[in-house]
């Protein structure tokens, strides 16, 4: 992934040149011998898949989804919303409190310590998936080109604070920190204000519980190297601006060794090839070319790719608040819910040190 801002163009040029990619890129993925469907979840990325799929596609879209009980964590309705406005055939399964029955498979798959537990969810999508289709397209990749995620804007919300002489910025926040129990609201970013900016970006609170998680003789046998150093690199790369570094980070380490592998190995436990038209090369190297205040503007993030899905969707629907594909932990997974909607009518390097860092 290279970056070379372009001179100037409008907004609209900008947008009307992306929608023309992402057809094309969605078109390309849709030539199949099997039958084919998306991963919906009713956020940005997704919803712009499936959008272009139902622009391209002579035939109703089969989209699939799954939700939870627990409202903090469910965007089955976000998802449906989309479906109906779309036509297409949508399949949801909600996961609800059981047994883990699932979880020594999903472990056995990866064959090395992973640390993502939305591998979780993704094993119960793709598992509904396969049940319907072959293969399914996934929106992966929106949120690391065009600097959706919210660590981005946290990022530079945070810079004045880091204006702070180091030395006094590091000891008052570091008592504060000390001075809160574990999990209360507040302390994380306490902690984060002891760190250089970017390893604050990189490591964050993992220091916090690698005490907890690890045994001694265990964090004693490691290598005397710095688990960082990956990142490093690419933040001392001579780059146009910092949210390129943040991005490129992302694209570079956090993309290949967490999501994309999550997504690889749990779609392949079930026989499911999964595709990501966002990944194009011909998206990736115009994404590379946008200038930072047209990816992330004040607090929106994906700013140009919710511009484009406002072409298809009420903006109200397009800018709500963002939420992570995670589940709530408490309890087991019953993946017995599933329901079908007829209308006329989707993230740690392998090891477990870089993965601690993925905790946003």
């Amino acid at each position: 992934m290279e970056y070379h801002p372009q001179p100037a163009r409008s907004e609209p040029e900008l947008i009307e040149e992306l929608d023309l990619l992402l057809r094309s890129a969605v078109k390309s993925e849709l030539i199949s011998d099997v039958p084919l469907g998306a991963f919906l979840s009713g956020g940005v990325d997704s919803s712009t898949v499936v959008a272009l799929m139902a622009a391209v596609s002579n035939a109703p879209v089969h989209t699939f989804s799954i939700g939870f009980d627990e409202t903090s964590h469910d965007e089955s309705r976000f998802a449906e919303e989309v479906a109906h406005r779309f036509g297409t055939r949508h399949t949801q399964l909600t996961v609800r409190p059981g047994v883990w029955s699932s979880v020594d498979q999903i472990v056995r798959q990866f064959d090395e310590p992973f640390a993502d537990a939305s591998a979780i969810p993704t094993y119960c999508l793709s598992r509904l998936t396969r049940n319907h289709v072959t293969v399914a397209l996934s929106g992966d990749g929106g949120d690391e080109l065009f600097a959706g995620y919210d660590r981005y804007r946290d990022f530079f919300r945070k810079r004045i604070l880091y204006r702070i002489p180091g030395p006094f910025r590091r000891s008052a926040a570091g008592t504060l920190s000390n001075l809160l129990p574990r999990g209360v609201r507040g302390k994380r970013f306490l902690r984060s204000l002891t760190l250089d900016r970017f390893d604050d970006y990189v490591w964050g609170d993992a220091e916090l519980w690698h005490g907890d998680l690890l045994r001694p003789d265990f964090l004693a046998s490691l290598p005397d190297t710095d688990p960082t150093s990956p990142a490093r690199g690419v933040f001392s790369a001579a780059l146009p601006s910092e949210l390129d570094a943040l991005c490129l980070h992302d694209i570079e380490l956090y993309l290949p060794d967490d999501i994309l592998t999550k997504v690889d190995r749990m779609s392949m436990a079930v026989s499911l090839e999964v595709r990501v038209p966002l990944l194009d090369h011909r998206v990736a190297e115009f994404a590379g070319t946008l200038s930072p205040s047209i990816r992330l503007r004040g607090r929106i993030g994906k700013y140009l790719l919710k511009k484009l899905l406002e072409r298809y969707l009420p903006p109200e629907m397009v800018h709500r608040p963002k939420q992570g594909f995670g589940f709530p932990s408490g309890g087991g997974l019953d993946m017995s819910s599933e329901r079908s909607c007829s209308t006329p009518s989707h993230r740690i390097a392998s090891d477990l040190w870089a993965s601690s860092a993925r905790r946003r």
